[in-house]
């Protein structure tokens, strides 16, 4: 190429070479803009991969912690449910015990009502029987009454008839073998009548009663009495006799 041709295409030349210039200088621009926009978007992708590991690493340890408290629940679930099983088992056996206590209760409550019934059945007899009993005595006791008011009332018409008549009391009582009673009697006999037909008899008989007792000092006092007031007697000759055998 000329000198010309060269002067001529210099300023071509300069503008093309500027051109270039500005070219390569946006080129290299850019590129270091690009790496710069990717190293950026590299530590903003590295950081929030950090952050990303922190957050995973933070919710697997939460997760590794909610697992560990998950298990130790388990665990304590487990222990409880053991303990509740031992419960309900125990519960069961009391069950089953109170069933049986309640079941012997029942039997020995059903039992003691049957004895109860029973024995009040056979009580409920006997009162019957004690309560015709007592009537029947009561009856008894009646007539017992009646008896014994009518054997009073004949034992005073007999105390006044005697205290009309003591000779004939002293009969009855002689011939009883009351002896004290017909001494008695005798006696009343005598102090009313004191020279009666039958004095000598109720001296004599009154002797008679003192020796049937044992008494035989008062005996012959009264058999000597008869002797001296009623000689020739049939009473005096009974005394006599008497009284030699009681001086044998």
């Amino acid at each position: 190429m000329s000198p010309d041709t060269v002067s001529a295409l210099g300023p071509v030349f300069r503008s093309d070479r500027k051109a270039s210039y500005l070219t390569v200088s946006l080129l290299v621009m850019s590129f270091l803009f690009a790496g710069c926009l990717q190293t950026r978007e590299d530590q903003k992708e590295q950081e929030e991969k950090q952050v990303i590991r922190k957050e995973v690493s933070t919710l697997q340890q939460s997760t590794a912690d909610t697992s560990s408290r998950f298990q130790d629940l388990e665990d304590e679930v487990r222990k409880v449910n053991g303990r509740v099983e031992v419960l309900e088992a125990k519960f069961q056996q009391q069950s089953v015990k109170l069933d049986k206590s309640h079941t012997a209760a029942d039997a020995k409550t059903k039992e003691t009502d049957q004895a109860f019934r029973e024995e009040f059945t056979k009580i409920s007899a006997s009162l019957a029987q004690v309560i015709e009993k007592m009537s029947v005595l009561q009856t008894q006791v009646d007539e017992l009454k009646k008896t014994q008011q009518a054997r009073a009332e004949a034992e005073t018409a007999k105390a006044q008839s005697a205290e009309k008549n003591p000779l004939a009391a002293a009969q009855e009582h002689f011939n009883k073998k009351k002896w004290k009673e017909a001494i008695l009697s005798y006696e009343h006999y005598r102090a009313q009548n004191p020279n009666g037909r039958s004095f000598c008899s109720a001296t004599y008989k009154i002797g008679l009663s003192f020796q049937e007792m044992g008494n035989h000092e008062d005996a012959k006092s009264f058999f000597e009495e008869v002797i001296a007031k009623c000689p020739k007697t049939d009473d005096a000759a009974k005394a006599e006799a008497r009284l030699k055998k009681m001086k044998k």
